[in-house]
């Protein structure tokens, strides 16, 4: 599978840069290799705003072991939400002669970031940097290129090529032996005006688009991004004579974990943050136990909470 660059300029704002000769050996390279770039342009992709609970099972017996989470739940109050993808397998991206594009992996995520005047998605990899890699033809030397790797998705959510772009950076560039700064330029209209009229001399390399000849197995399927998303975990640590240790984790704005022990000759009834759960039977490598808060009670909670967190600390009965 081959890639085809398609063809254009890039654009030169601000004062003219002076170019020293391993960067005019690694464009010029460059273009011979992938061919004359051109840049395309991207309109953003405006998220839209989302409230949700994931539910957790109560009231049923559960058993779980050392290291194993025993409740969880997202909350998600007016957090934004995009279109996305989850890869379901890995994939070799093919790449232009002369460069190397991550593989993608199974299971990560893809968020759609941007589209393409024809309407395609833009999306771009949330868990990892997506950074071709350059080899130099006559040292054979290899360096990592400042852009990124986003995957091209038709209206169908089949990807048929990906489109690259230069990261946006606020210091000089090393790759490139300048002393302005090079910053990236989407070509998104959310860019404030600000950003392009820079005193200093600004290199915008516009996105480019790469479009397979053969387009491969779909191995995209949809999902929807959450940013803003707040979880909570509860996980089994451990039995050290009659007290049972456990985590709780907290992410969102903050991250936070809590380690915690309860004397289970005291109470086979234990609170964490707002749940209350009964402990059935405990060892030192597992533990069965019961959740007795109802889910949808847990989210009216902490809903009103994230709502109203101004004169709504009292904390609920159980709480921690």
């Amino acid at each position: 599978m081959r890639a085809i660059v398609e063809g254009g300029n890039y654009p030169l704002q601000g004062k003219p840069l002076r170019f020293n000769a391993a960067f005019l050996f690694f464009f010029l390279g460059a273009a011979t290799l992938s061919g004359c770039a051109a840049g395309v342009t991207l309109t953003p992709v405006t998220p839209v705003k989302a409230d949700g609970f994931s539910p957790f099972e109560s009231g049923v017996v559960k058993t779980k072991n050392v290291g194993e989470v025993m409740v969880m739940y997202n909350l998600l109050v007016n957090v934004d939400a995009y279109p996305g993808f989850v890869a379901t397998e890995d994939f070799k991206l093919p790449a232009p002669t002369g460069q190397t594009y991550p593989v993608i992996e199974k299971d990560s995520e893809w968020k759609v970031f941007a589209k393409t005047e024809d309407g395609s998605f833009v999306a771009k990899n949330i868990n990892k940097r997506m950074s071709p890699v350059y080899t130099n033809p006559v040292r054979g030397q290899t360096m990592e290129m400042p852009r990124e790797v986003c995957l091209l998705v038709n209206g169908m959510g089949e990807p048929y090529g990906v489109v690259t772009y230069r990261r946006c950076s606020k210091k000089p560039d090393a790759l490139y032996g300048t002393e302005e700064y090079l910053k990236c330029a989407l070509s998104l209209r959310e860019h404030r005006e600000d950003q392009m009229s820079e005193k200093r001399a600004i290199f915008a390399m516009s996105p480019q688009a790469e479009r397979w000849e053969n387009k491969p197995k779909n191995f995209l399927k949809p999902t929807t991004i959450f940013h803003g998303t707040k979880s909570g975990k509860i996980i089994y640590l451990g039995k050290t004579r009659e007290a049972i240790r456990v985590l709780y984790q907290e992410t969102g704005v903050d991250t936070r974990d809590l380690e915690l022990t309860f004397d289970l000759t005291e109470s086979k009834v234990i609170a964490v943050k707002d749940v209350i759960i009964e402990i059935l039977e405990a060892t030192n490598t597992s533990i069965s136990y019961i959740v007795k808060t109802k889910a949808d009670d847990l989210k009216a909670r902490l809903m009103e909470r994230e709502r109203n967190p101004i004169g709504n600390n009292t904390p609920a009965p159980h709480e921690i």
